[in-house]
């Protein structure tokens, strides 16, 4: 029999908190039909009791969430150590024009958007993309709405609490763990 850790050592042995981000690459339309389509099969397969039938549309189910995932890159994006966050924060102040900018003194931003955003994320993505890849991205890649939700999520993950997937995606939603 195993000895229960301690809520001690379950405290001291906790990860940093992590979520995966999805990031579309191809249109998912079609996949998403496909895979819609797949489990409406499967479900009538099931309630048949057809076992061939099953086995059939379960391959079919997998093949259609296999190509509806490979539309997509699954970021994995963990939180950065306290004083590590604050230091990245620190290398990256807003400029004497931003601080200006600000409509009030106690508005002014905690950062240089420019500069900090991709360091955040080159820092808290486990990939092997360099800050100047992830400010090309930002850039030339991805929609306003699109870079800003990842950085939301990579500052939550830092600043607050873990975000479950269901905060952050549908539920059902077949980019979530359970549904992959």
């Amino acid at each position: 029999m195993t000895k229960k850790a301690s809520q001690r050592e379950r405290m001291m042995n906790r990860s940093l908190p992590s979520v995966t981000q999805p990031i579309a690459i191809d249109d998912p339309t079609d996949a998403l039909r496909a895979l819609a389509y797949a489990e409406r099969v499967h479900q009538h397969a099931v309630r048949s009791g057809d076992e061939a039938q099953i086995k059939r549309t379960k391959t079919a189910l997998t093949r259609a969430k296999n190509k509806h995932d490979a539309c997509y890159e699954y970021l994995k994006i963990r939180a950065l150590r306290p004083k590590a966050y604050e230091q990245l924060m620190a290398e990256h102040p807003p400029t004497p024009e931003q601080s200006a900018a600000a409509p009030a003194p106690h508005e002014a931003p905690q950062w240089n958007r420019e500069t900090f955003r991709p360091a955040l994320l080159e820092a808290c993505v486990e990939n092997d993309m360099t800050a100047e890849d992830w400010a090309a991205w930002l850039e030339e890649h991805s929609a306003r709405g699109e870079g800003d939700k990842l950085f939301v999520v990579t500052l939550a993950l830092n600043e607050a609490e873990r975000l479950p997937e269901s905060v952050m995606l549908p539920k059902g939603s077949p980019l979530t763990p359970s549904s992959r």
